[in-house]
């Protein structure tokens, strides 16, 4: 939900709806809902007693506050310091969704999705709540659409509400969208796509996409392996582990994929997840390198000019630098006119070295900088 104040029920699926025969307004329990949690100012301190959170968020509500009300729904349908009671979860859902609050909008749409099927009803509040933003909302949308539900059945634009709520990180959307580019329905079928949103939904926590991507990386698919090398790096989604980082990124550099191959040159040089091993990060950097991988061709000339991993060589310190400063690396751009101003690798040449330092400063790199300044004062020093 939108502004973190109520999660939605969501019980949508990416191609069918989880349908509960039910009459009137009667609640839909254990229908695969998100747990909802509300949060009201000046109730938080109640938290582990629902009786008297909803007895503060009833107070609240009966005095117009829609975000009360919209919370006040939840523990309704939730049946959380209440007994269960959905006429009454509708009702303030209702108040709060004509008041304007967009979470209670999408409940609002939810309910007449769920509970009455009245698609049609379900698209004009979540047709509200989408316009302002709310990523269930605009998810929801997709999921009507890909089933025909309240509109004609267009999986193009299905994908295009998946994709709106998947920019705005909801983990539900990004994994229907990566399914979309998964098996080409509604896009052209793109594995690599398929694997960043299956990836961006599995770090927060949706399993289906997890399951996808390890069932995809140990199928081969190199953007799974790279993605799970991350995952397992940084600990999102997974429990960090440094080893299992190595592992998956060692598979996709081992494919050829450049990004790995980086990484992995990384994980060498610092020790992570790895033995500390120079030589071999200077392999890996390498690989990267000679396809072009920027990050790596600024690191393997810095390996170069300190003699780390490698025999100590400025002219090829000077090849990895330029390589990586005309691509419009800062840092790259700043190394390569510290050696022309040495007559390292090149011969002196403070003119060429001035516009290394220019075009790095112009990006932020206060090193640069600070060697421009120091460069042009010992120029201005020689003609005195």
């Amino acid at each position: 939900m939108t502004g973190g104040n109520v999660k939605g029920v969501k019980r949508l699926l990416f191609l069918a709806f989880v349908l509960v025969p039910l009459v009137g307004w009667a609640t839909a329990s254990g229908a695969g809902r998100d747990a909802p949690v509300a949060v009201y100012p000046g109730c938080e301190g109640m938290s582990g007693d629902d009786a008297a959170f909803f007895e503060c968020l009833r107070k609240a509500s009966e005095q117009g506050d829609p975000l009360a009300q919209v919370n006040l729904g939840v523990l309704y349908e939730e049946g959380r310091g209440v007994p269960p009671n959905m006429e009454e979860a509708v009702k303030w859902y209702r108040k709060a969704a004509e008041g304007g609050n967009a979470d209670a909008q999408a409940n609002l749409g939810e309910a007449y999705a769920i509970v009455r099927r009245d698609y049609s009803e379900a698209l004009v509040w979540y047709t509200k709540a989408a316009e302002q933003g709310n990523a269930m909302a605009l998810y929801s949308i997709g999921v009507l659409h890909a089933n025909g539900l309240g509109v004609p059945r267009n999986y193009a634009e299905s994908v295009n509400w998946y994709r709106k709520a998947a920019e705005r990180g909801y983990p539900k959307a990004q994994n229907s969208l990566g399914r979309a580019y998964d098996y080409g329905v509604g896009v052209p079928q793109d594995q690599a796509e398929a694997m960043r949103w299956y990836r961006m939904a599995a770090e927060q926590g949706h399993p289906e996409s997890l399951d996808r991507l390890v069932e995809a990386a140990g199928g081969g698919d190199v953007e799974a392996q790279y993605s799970l090398g991350m995952m397992f790096a940084t600990g999102h989604g997974v429990p960090r582990d440094g080893t299992e980082s190595a592992k998956w990124f060692r598979k996709a550099a081992d494919q050829g994929d450049p990004k790995a191959q980086y990484t992995l040159g990384t994980m060498y040089a610092n020790g992570q997840g790895v033995p500390q091993d120079p030589a071999k990060a200077a392999h890996w950097y390498l690989e990267a390198a000679v396809q072009g991988n920027v990050e790596a061709q600024k690191d393997l000339g810095w390996m170069y000019a300190n003699g780390e991993g490698v025999e100590q060589d400025d002219v090829e310190a000077v090849k990895w630098y330029r390589k990586a400063a005309e691509q419009g690396d800062p840092k790259a751009q700043n190394n390569l006119g510290v050696m022309y101003v040495t007559g390292r690798g090149v011969p002196q040449d403070y003119a060429e070295a001035a516009m290394w330092f220019r075009k790095a400063a112009a990006q932020g790199d206060t090193k640069a900088g600070e060697s421009l300044t120091k460069l042009e004062t010992l120029l201005k020093n020689q003609k005195r």
